[in-house]
């Protein structure tokens, strides 16, 4: 979510990756046996202050991590992460911001005009939605376009860019139903 340089380290601290850009996604599958703990650092540059923190690795667990707050104190919240499709087979979403400044919602509106779903920007709650594509809105601004099919499991990350500009990324966490 910052536009900052990330090192990851994994459990002997060795360097997985060196940089994320500000709407990346680094995915890392590491079996544990029981609890563990992996280090996550934002380097210190021009831009961004140092920072770094163990996160919480269980096994049997999905671990996400996101990284908030401000150039000179990020945060980063960690949460498990569900990845299984719902009972019900309709999409699920999660949405991730940061840096919205005075925005105080995203709508997700679908194409006759109707808010199908309104949520803070400092929710981290996963939610259950219709598959449908909608136009995705920060409080009255229209950002981007986001298609959830049956079955699928959504990470959409927005953050406000270098330039001014809000910005979006999704990510498909669990791949929508499919037939054969």
């Amino acid at each position: 979510g910052l536009p900052c340089q990330y090192e990851l380290q994994n459990f002997s601290g060795t360097s997985l990756e060196n940089q994320l850009n500000q709407l990346g996604m680094f995915k890392y599958s590491q079996t544990v046996e029981n609890e563990s703990s992996m280090k996550l650092a934002v380097l210190s540059s021009s831009e961004c202050s140092s920072h770094q923190q163990n996160l919480s690795i269980s096994a049997g667990h999905s671990n996400s991590f996101f990284i908030t707050g401000s150039q000179r104190l990020p945060i980063i919240v960690n949460y498990e992460d569900k990845i299984d499709k719902s009972k019900s087979g309709n999409p699920f979403m999660r949405v991730l911001t940061s840096n919205l400044n005075s925005t105080k919602e995203i709508r997700f509106v679908r194409a006759n005009g109707e808010i199908s779903k309104s949520v803070p920007v400092d929710s981290i709650d996963q939610f259950e939605v219709v598959a449908a594509e909608y136009s995705v809105y920060a409080d009255d601004m229209k950002i981007s376009n986001a298609e959830v099919l049956l079955g699928g499991v959504y990470t959409i990350v927005i953050s406000t860019a270098s330039n001014g500009n809000i910005e979006m990324k999704m990510y498909e966490i669990t791949t929508p139903n499919t037939v054969h």
